[in-house]
């Protein structure tokens, strides 16, 4: 039924609209001008959840590779992250989105550690802010499979290295 509120004819209820004040429209304003302002000054874009690339088929399951290898590592792990390697070997290596496969593995392993959200668009600056380094490297050189994807973290407590790659378009391994 209807709520005991609408029946008083001392309140006035109305639609949530909290945004719409002219002080927060003002604040978000201001907001959005200070992350432009810091992404076109150090790069780094804070609060963006998208991101757009036009990113090769044939890449694309190993960017959900890269992800997965990261977060597996941060859960073999102990102690506070120092470094996170990744290294490419094959037609992946090569390809113009490699980089992507760094940021996709930063992503997993700091997303799992994080208390704050991590994504593609912030994995480098969450690096950043919890002073992990990011090593990569890249060789078309490989053995036994066309292209191999590895994730090592080290942190104050060891160094722990899983590997992988994609059977098939999509089977991880």
């Amino acid at each position: 039924g209807p709520s005991p509120l609408t029946a008083l004819e001392t309140a006035t209820l109305t639609p949530h609209l909290g945004a719409s004040t002219e002080e927060a429209q003002v604040r978000v304003a201001t907001d959005i001008a200070d992350q432009f302002i810091e992404f076109f000054t150090t790069g780094a874009a804070r609060n963006a959840v998208n991101i757009f690339s036009l990113l090769n088929p044939k890449l694309a399951p190993y960017v959900g590779l890269a992800e997965t290898l990261g977060h597996l590592n941060a859960q073999l792990v102990d102690g506070a992250f120092r470094t996170i390697e990744v290294r490419c070997y094959g037609d992946i290596a090569v390809s113009d989105d490699a980089r992507l496969l760094t940021v996709a593995a930063v992503k997993g392993a700091l997303g799992a550690i994080s208390q704050e959200p991590v994504n593609l668009v912030n994995a480098e600056l969450a690096a950043h802010d919890l002073g992990v380094r990011i090593v990569e490297s890249r060789s078309r050189d490989v053995r036994n499979f066309t292209n191999v994807l590895s994730v090592a973290v080290q942190t104050d407590a060891g160094r722990h290295l899983v590997a992988g790659t994609i059977f098939g378009d999509q089977e991880q391994h």
